[in-house]
């Protein structure tokens, strides 16, 4: 008697009717057993079958009227939705059709529609089933037009939000490059940091193209204001950079880069005082100068002679090439004696201490400088491919269908919050930590091992390392 009206469950529970259909056929066959000459006609079965007739059609009534019951339960259902739609419903949609101008708002937005959008399509799944066992064409046509203009102003949500963040990380990539450059100051540090931001993923040509074609797209002319003036600084960046490589690529910036280099060495033999033997290749053998110029003291073959050769030309005018006696053995300043093409790169080199000369002391600086470039390029595509998880989680994430339960609603939402703090900790600290190691690529070790897990830490502490 589940689902049917009360007073059908009054008459069907009374305890007369109830006896009588428990025991009403046994009694008649009772009857009939032991009072067979004594009963006339079929007068008591008669009655017992109209009895019974009457219960049953009592109950299809009942049961035909709980389905009409239902029948109008759906339609007022029904009405009440397309009442919603077009009230309230519309009101809400019209009020996303309008995107925000900056990346905050359009993330309230995104929340506020993710949580209209959850209960639109509760609604239209209502209206859905009424509308499929009433076959209403005409409201179905209603509800699917109402869906396909939800799906329009999600998608455009998506993209606006798309293009805003293109916008904050160019801006973030002009405002780090401007303040590396301003901080880095003339000469190598600065050429280092130029260097440095060439080789990061700057916005292309081609995705400022794509971001204007999205912008027209959605027709918004603040959108179009921002990218004009976005693309503008990234513009003037880009000139700076090649500023800043041009002076340093001038015969300026290398008599700078000179100097600097020289007195850095210098600073190191003022530390170090020379040993005996490396003392008695200074002693002069013949009259003439004593010792080579000193862009001529840490070149190594190959390099600083090319870039160099104006100004040793006035020098060699005239003048009989420079020798150094080295036990025994003389060698002018053109032949090659080792692969530091420099006898007093030896001395210099032994005064500052290094490890593997040819005499056992002084490291050549090619093999430095090579050393330093393939960490730089390390530094490079780490920074390079960070760039790119950062760009991949900023990307935006469909929202959830109506097939989820509530319990997987939830695990969803948990989720993009742990996504959403994860892009933030990688674009606002462990990128900013990597790019700052460009200049110095020896850092990059601790700048990783400043964010890892105290059992990671365990565990890489208890391999045997030499």
């Amino acid at each position: 008697m589940v689902g049917m009206p009360e007073p059908l469950q009054k008459v069907l529970a009374d305890p007369r009717l109830t006896a009588l259909q428990r025991d009403g056929g046994a009694i008649l066959m009772r009857l009939r057993s032991t009072h067979s000459s004594k009963l006339e006609g079929s007068g008591p079965a008669t009655l017992y079958q109209e009895v019974d007739e009457a219960i049953h059609q009592l109950v299809r009534l009942s049961n035909l009227h709980v389905q009409q019951q239902e029948q109008r339960q759906r339609l007022q259902q029904l009405q009440q939705v397309l009442q919603w739609l077009s009230g309230p419903g519309e009101e809400q949609l019209a009020s996303f059709t309008v995107p925000g101008d900056s990346l905050s708002t359009l993330q309230e937005i995104e929340l506020r529609f993710r949580a209209f959008n959850t209960e639109v399509q509760e609604r239209l799944s209502q209206a859905r089933e009424a509308v499929t066992l009433e076959e209403d064409m005409a409201s179905q046509k209603v509800l699917d037009i109402f869906e396909q203009r939800l799906e329009q102003v999600e998608s455009n949500l998506h993209r606006a939000l798309r293009l805003q963040r293109f916008f904050q990380q160019a801006h973030e990539w002009v405002d780090e490059g401007s303040t590396r450059l301003a901080g880095a100051g003339p000469g190598r540090e600065a050429l280092l940091a130029a260097l440095a931001l060439r080789r990061a993923p700057e916005p292309s040509a081609g995705t400022f193209q794509e971001m204007r074609a999205l912008a027209l797209d959605l027709g918004s002319p603040a959108a179009l204001r921002e990218w004009g003036r976005c693309r503008a600084r990234c513009q003037e960046l880009e000139r700076r950079i090649q500023q800043q490589l041009g002076e340093e690529a001038s015969p300026r910036g290398q008599r700078r880069r000179r100097a600097d280099s020289a007195s850095s060495a210098g600073a190191q033999r003022g530390s170090h005082s020379p040993s005996p033997s490396l003392s008695s290749l200074l002693l002069p053998s013949s009259p003439g100068p004593r010792a080579a110029p000193s862009h001529c003291s840490l070149a190594p073959c190959g390099e600083d002679y090319e870039e160099e050769g104006p100004e040793l030309a006035p020098e060699a005018d005239g003048r009989p090439p420079r020798a150094v006696l080295i036990r025994g053995l003389e060698v002018t300043s053109t032949e090659v004696v080792d692969r530091t093409c420099s006898p007093r790169e030896h001395v210099l080199l032994g005064r500052a201490g290094g490890p593997d000369g040819p005499w056992g002391v002084g490291t050549p600086r090619m093999e430095r400088k090579r050393s330093i470039s393939a960490q730089q390029r390390l530094v490079s595509e780490l920074i390079a491919c960070e760039q790119e998880y950062v760009t991949t989680l900023s990307e935006p994430v469909p929202s959830p269908g109506p097939e989820l339960t509530p319990e997987l609603r939830g695990t969803w939402a948990a989720t993009l919050s742990a996504r959403e703090r994860l892009r933030s900790f990688h674009r606002t600290h462990f990128l900013r930590e990597l790019q700052g190691c460009a200049a110095h690529p020896l850092r990059i070790g601790a700048c990783f091992l400043r964010h890892v897990s105290d059992p990671l830490k365990r565990l890489l502490g208890s391999f045997p390392f030499p």
